[in-house]
């Protein structure tokens, strides 16, 4: 057996004389043998054939992962924005956070994590159980900890469009309380990210942007989910996210990448601002939906109709309904620099 050169280490040979010697007496009947032989070295070459393969699609998917890890973020950026949004949740400068802290300061950087991957990688970075996670023991294995999370997710199997599809009319149709088919775009905004789908905010705003309104600002949601769904499966998709990254690339080595309508941020804030502001004569810093709405397209920044969508998208009433405009005017030159990468890629 051992000249017959099968492939077959000493286990595998233990293994298959074991099975062979049927009465134990430490003989082999040769025409007994051959047949049982056969089938038992087939069925260890399909399992290592099986072993093989699994080991393959696992490091493709931990390629994968590397390669989508946070749109494209490198282990260096990511500890950097790490520190940033570390820093600002550990109040009193202690170096360290508890754990509710720690999930709010993840959830803040806005990273495109689900609860539970959060969740593991909390557990995963508590090295001395001490129940508060320090900077410096979790910086060293942030990356390759979401690497590993990543990868994990992308081996298990995914929801397919129509499970997606049934899943998101299920959230939107939870936060219908009225029974109404329809829901404004906060409210749709806020059910996309309690889906918890993995979706940053810029992502989900992309989404939202999508949906038709009626004069009074609401949205069918019923009518929009399958394009929802369809949305949202893509920006799920690592390997859709992969070609996005390289068009984004080859966009911002192209020239220009770093301009919104020919602008600088600085330029879109003043322009955004200044058009708020003169639709807020009062100065209170507050406007309702339609004036923002109205201020924000009429401004010189030329913005489409879904521009403006995606803006709205992002504002926060407040409880008179009214706008806090401030919040919008400075997000707004990243969200429209992430619009137009989305637009550069699907066009």
């Amino acid at each position: 057996m051992a000249k017959a050169n099968l492939g077959l280490d000493d286990k595998q040979m233990k293994l298959l004389m074991a099975e062979a010697d049927s009465d134990s007496d430490g003989q082999i009947d040769y025409f007994e043998f051959v047949p049982l032989a056969v089938d038992l070295i087939t069925s260890l070459q399909a399992k290592m054939e099986v072993k093989a393969d699994e080991e393959d699609e696992e490091d493709r998917a931990r390629l994968a992962a590397n390669e989508y890890m946070l749109h494209g973020m490198s282990k260096e950026s990511l500890n950097a924005v790490i520190l940033d949004v570390f820093k600002k949740a550990d109040k009193d400068n202690s170096g360290e956070l508890t754990i509710k802290e720690f999930h709010d300061c993840m959830k803040e950087a806005d990273l495109g994590l689900t609860r539970k991957e959060i969740n593991v990688l909390m557990h995963s970075v508590d090295v001395d159980l001490s129940g508060t996670i320090s900077y410096e023991e979790f910086a060293p294995l942030c990356f390759d900890i979401l690497v590993e999370i990543l990868k994990d997710e992308l081996l298990q199997a995914q929801r397919t469009p129509d499970e997606l599809e049934q899943y998101l009319l299920g959230q939107f149709s939870g936060a219908d309380t009225e029974g109404l088919g329809k829901l404004k775009v906060p409210a749709l905004r806020d059910a996309l990210r309690i889906a918890d789908l993995g979706l940053t905010r810029l992502q989900i705003l992309t989404v939202v942007s999508e949906a038709p309104q009626d004069e009074a600002g609401n949205v069918d949601y019923q009518a929009f989910t399958p394009k929802a769904a369809k949305m949202c499966y893509a920006l799920l998709d690592w390997e859709v996210q992969r070609e996005r990254q390289v068009a984004i690339q080859q966009l911002t080595e192209g020239g220009g990448g770093d301009l919104v309508h020919g602008r600088t941020e600085d330029e879109v804030f003043e322009i955004l601002a200044a058009a708020c502001q003169a639709a807020d004569p009062g100065g209170s810093g507050l406007l309702d939906p339609p004036a923002l709405f109205e201020a924000i397209a009429g401004c010189e920044l030329q913005l489409s109709q879904k521009e403006c969508y995606m803006l709205m998208s992002d504002a926060f009433p407040s409880e008179d309904g009214r706008i806090p405009y401030d919040n919008v005017v400075r997000a707004a030159f990243e969200t429209l620099l992430f619009f137009a990468y989305d637009e550069a890629y699907r066009g």
